[in-house]
């Protein structure tokens, strides 16, 4: 299959074998803070990881998830995703680099996670460049032509005054923030209010390198939003089953697990012309025009299994 069509049936195999469009890959060495004791990744940690993935889950788009050493071993594994999305890549040493390289240049759009590329290394990878360790505001605004919510967990949590937090979150306003630097070729699809410093931009293929792909770089903590996930996902032309913010999407092989976040009603999109059966009431749904009609309550979880 290519990046952007799922595994359909055939006449040699009946069974639907599903497969995202996106892969998530996380960096456990990032992570961790590499090998020097002294780079621990800085807080808000939660924000730039766990809830970052969590805000990813509510996206409507279905997604796998590696780790960078199995990548790393073999690279070959992101050949069928139009969507790569790099967790906690802090430092791209020369084979992060050259995996973020291969997939822009073979036309994949690559997101990359606040604090990716803080330690160096982001312009081998992206031709994009950082100004870390800034001490300014967290307050995000998406410019005219970028419709989608920018804000990270951080200032948002600085808004409600987060009682869950284990610390003031006062505090949140002193963390220090990173920014991407102004050049030719950077597109900037949001700034931080208070000077102007880009908090997300768009480049093509690095270093003077050509290719139909792009990266695109994000650095307030947990800052890319289920929306905007979904409307890159959707860009890339990976397949997106749902709008943002109403369900998680579990997909894989025939199963599909849909967890309502929301009440509501949606016409759930298919991957490939198939049946669905739904495993509470061994009944076949449904179905027309490539689309499921689902209503669903807050909370309710709904299996099914495509034929």
């Amino acid at each position: 299959p290519n990046s952007s069509t799922p595994n359909s049936p055939t006449p040699n195999s009946p069974t639907p074998n599903f497969s995202p469009g996106v892969a998530i890959v996380l960096d456990e060495a990032g992570l961790l803070g590499w090998k020097d004791g002294m780079n621990f990744l800085p807080r808000p940690a939660d924000f730039s990881y766990a809830d970052q993935l969590f805000l990813l889950a509510r996206s409507g788009v279905p997604f796998d998830v590696y780790l960078y050493e199995d990548i790393d071993a073999d690279p070959r594994l992101l050949k069928p995703y139009s969507l790569v999305v790099t967790g906690l890549m802090r430092k791209y040493d020369n084979r992060r680099a050259k995996i973020v390289r291969a997939c822009a240049n073979g036309g994949k759009t690559v997101l990359h996670m606040p604090r990716c590329g803080e330690l160096g290394g982001l312009k081998t990878a992206t031709g994009m460049e950082l100004n870390v360790n800034e001490k300014a505001d967290h307050h995000v605004v998406a410019e005219p032509d970028f419709d989608c919510e920018v804000n990270g967990l951080q200032y948002h949590d600085m808004l409600r005054n987060a009682s869950s937090l284990s610390f003031p979150p006062s505090q949140l306003a002193d963390w220090p923030r990173n920014s991407i630097v102004e050049a030719p070729g950077v597109e900037v699809l949001a700034r931080y209010t208070k000077d102007g410093a880009p908090a997300v931009a768009v480049r093509g293929p690095g270093n003077g390198e050509r290719g139909t792909g792009k990266n695109v770089v994000f650095t307030e903590a947990g800052g890319i939003s289920p929306g905007a996930f979904n409307k890159f996902a959707r860009e890339a032309g990976a397949y997106v089953a749902l709008p943002p913010d109403v369900a998680q999407v579990d997909m894989g092989g025939a199963f599909v697990s849909i967890h309502a976040l929301a009440d509501f009603e949606e016409n759930f999109r298919l991957p490939f012309p198939c049946k669905v059966m739904n495993l509470k009431n061994g009944k076949e749904e449904a179905t027309q025009d490539g689309v499921m009609p689902l209503k669903m309550t807050a909370g309710e979880t709904c299996h099914f299994v495509l034929k």
